[in-house]
């Protein structure tokens, strides 16, 4: 076996700016883990659904919310984060910048940094995919941005939802 199949997955960027996508796949060393998603697009159409030209970490919450049956959406949900609550809470946060978007959205720093902290996070449990785990541990870890203002309001203890994220995976796992 390669290295590169022990790496995490990143889809190229299609619009040759640089930016990485991160790939949410299912792979051998984690069986269930359902069907591949690029949680990029799912999070730039959460961007336009809220008229913005963006794309930012409060997009990625939303659209890991999306798929109930990932670790992730079990694990928001267990403390009230749910599609529609992640949405109002954006809205509130950050309301439209635009009426309609079009083309090519900018992904912000903190939304890479995200990414890139999900690509760390699945090599430090020794994953050999990033899975949408990944990316909200990722998103916890920060403390500035929508994403983070969102979290905070919720008044949820970014501690004992890690540990619910880690207790899923151990389940799933077994």
């Amino acid at each position: 076996m390669s290295n590169d199949e022990h790496q995490p997955e990143f889809a190229a960027d299609s619009g040759g700016s640089g930016n990485r996508r991160i790939r949410i796949s299912a792979g051998a060393a984690e069986p269930g883990r359902g069907r591949p998603l690029i949680l990029y697009k799912e999070a730039r159409e959460e961007a336009r659904q809220l008229g913005h030209n963006f794309v930012d970490t409060e997009h990625f919450l939303i659209a890991l919310a999306r798929y109930q049956e990932d670790i992730s959406a079990k694990a928001m949900l267990a403390f009230g984060l749910n599609v529609n609550t992640l949405r109002s809470a954006a809205e509130e946060f950050a309301p439209a910048s635009i009426d309609t978007c079009h083309g090519e959205m900018n992904i912000t720093p903190q939304a890479r940094s995200a990414q890139d902290g999900a690509w760390d996070e699945a090599l430090k449990l020794q994953h050999v995919t990033v899975g949408p785990e990944h990316l909200l541990l990722a998103i916890l870890y920060q403390q500035v941005g929508i994403a983070s203002r969102i979290l905070d309001a919720s008044a949820l203890d970014r501690k004992e939802l890690r540990t619910q994220i880690f207790k899923l995976m151990r389940v799933g796992n077994q």
